[in-house]
């Protein structure tokens, strides 16, 4: 009886300290201190926890491992069951510290530790192993990790959070090949052809993802993509142009009606009508971005027109604007008013774009890219395309014409006129914006006036001082005058010395 009550009181106050834990861990996450997270559970001595150290099981197959796991579970008793699940909670947070952090060998060592010790291995932990090593670049054993997990076993966030990765890392690469998109031809012409050959594989290790997702889906009714996973994918493989799985080529322009072209866009559209029309518009602006990057300019601009086609018929469209924000406009189906929504999908509540957010989103990519490569026709089209729907610009609209007016080399007063229309319409110019009249000063020599409008950036918009000066200098330097960027320098370094106790307090 004694024993009995002694070993009641031990696994009560084991209970207790587990529960504290993986509340501290939560609130640490919440507020982004992972590394105190991991201290927290560093307390908890997983290395020498009461559930048993068991057999290393950690080099074999997941199939025997789970039969293990469910045999031990399945002789323990109620109170060790609860105390095991908490153990599970507190190592779901320190895996999402791992994968915050970056650290996937943890991340992966304590997985294999939970299977070692009968500790539940489910959807956070498996994403989160997937998240470590896509934060760390290691993208190829991110895919690796996924198909080693069951079908039944499998679940869409993992997935979602690769190709999310490959979705950052393809836009990562296309910036940085693009630098000529503002400054004109003589961006880094290399950077570009680097940029272009690290984008087929990632296209690559798409289709690859995407197969074995689909091989998975066959044996598990329940996995299914959702409005992120389609999202992303559309956004990768939309590079591709028509390049379908295993390098297969397809038209990009199909005759079959509602064909995108591309098959991973046409097998969206086939179940598109399941989804919100938020959901609808955002997996087309995001492949329009996809298309744009493939230099698929025409088929991105039908789909973006076919995007505001369908939220007129929505009656979401025309809308208004005050104070340089659309509001709402009652068109006789309803009020539609901009902003943020909260949707349910695979990944749980998500916050999204309106659907006229993601209208304007797609029209300001083609913008953007039809200025990045002077196809004057396309943009024209794309502002007619807005125009004749009602759908109002924005700040990135303004800076798509903006960037336009500077490639053009129309001048300074060209630019400012720019930006006194902005704010006619309410908008207010944005960091961007000063930066592209800076651009304007440099190229005209109007060094006095590109200085007042870097003080604009810093002062009114934050930015880090050297950021802002340097763009001063690479405007100098784009524009051939060496004179000046020596210049600019000299003023950076006097205003330096200015401000050199703001300067400090910065850097402490």
């Amino acid at each position: 009886s004694l024993s009995s009550s002694l070993s009641s009181s031990l696994s009560s106050s084991l209970s207790s300290s587990l529960s504290s834990a993986t509340d501290r861990m939560r609130a640490l996450l919440e507020e982004g201190q992972s590394a105190r997270a991991l201290d927290v559970f560093g307390e908890l001595g997983v290395g020498d926890s009461p559930l048993g150290q068991g057999p290393d099981r950690g080099n074999r197959h997941e199939d025997d491992r789970k039969a293990s796991y469910g045999h031990r579970v399945g002789e323990t008793s109620k109170q060790d069951k609860a105390r095991i699940y908490q153990m599970a909670d507190a190592c779901d947070f320190a895996l999402r510290a791992y994968a915050n952090l970056g650290l996937p060998d943890l991340a992966t060592r304590l997985v294999s530790t939970m299977w070692q010790r009968g500790i539940p291995v489910g959807r956070v932990a498996n994403s989160s192993v997937v998240k470590a090593l896509c934060e760390a670049g290691r993208l190829e054993e991110a895919l690796r990790y996924l198909k080693s997990v069951s079908a039944q076993r499998s679940d869409i966030v993992g997935y979602n959070v690769l190709f999310t990765a490959l979705r950052h890392r393809i836009q990562d690469e296309g910036a940085g090949g693009n630098a000529w998109a503002v400054h004109g031809d003589k961006g880094d012409k290399g950077g570009k052809r680097a940029a272009a050959l690290a984008s087929h594989d990632v296209v690559d290790l798409g289709a690859r993802a995407w197969a074995v997702l689909e091989k998975k889906m066959d044996k598990n009714s329940k996995l299914r993509p959702d409005a992120i996973t389609w999202s992303a994918v559309v956004r990768v493989m939309g590079v591709g142009g028509g390049v379908g799985p295993h390098g297969r080529r397809r038209a990009v322009h199909a005759d079959g009606p509602g064909d995108g072209g591309n098959p991973y866009y046409d097998r969206w559209l086939k179940v598109a009508d399941t989804f919100t029309l938020a959901d609808r518009t955002s997996v087309a602006a995001s492949y329009v971005g996809g298309l744009c990057a493939a230099g698929e300019f025409e088929t991105a601009l039908e789909t973006s027109a076919g995007v505001l086609a369908d939220i007129s018929e929505a009656g979401h469209l025309p809308v208004d604007v005050v104070d340089g924000s659309v509001i709402e406009r009652d068109s006789g189906k309803g009020t539609h008013k901009e902003g943020n929504e909260t949707a349910e999908c695979g990944s749980g509540k998500r916050k999204h774009a309106s659907p006229i957010s993601n209208a304007r989103v797609a029209c300001n990519t083609v913008l953007h890219a039809s200025v990045a490569t002077s196809n004057d026709d396309i943009m024209d089209r794309v502002i007619r395309t807005m125009t004749s729907r009602g759908l109002t610009p924005d700040t990135v609209t303004y800076n798509a014409l903006l960037r336009r007016s500077l490639r053009r080399r129309e001048g300074s007063l060209a630019i400012k006129d720019g930006l006194a229309e902005m704010q006619r319409m309410g908008l207010t110019p944005d960091q961007t914006s000063v930066e592209i009249l800076i651009h304007s000063h440099a190229l005209q020599g109007q060094i006095e006036d590109a200085e007042r409008a870097v003080e604009v950036i810093i002062d009114e918009y934050g930015v880090e001082r050297g950021r802002a000066w340097g763009t001063l200098m690479a405007a100098c330097g784009m524009a051939g005058d060496v004179e000046n960027v020596a210049h600019v320098f000299s003023r950076a370094v006097e205003y330096c010395d200015r401000h050199r106790d703001e300067l400090e307090l910065e850097l402490e």
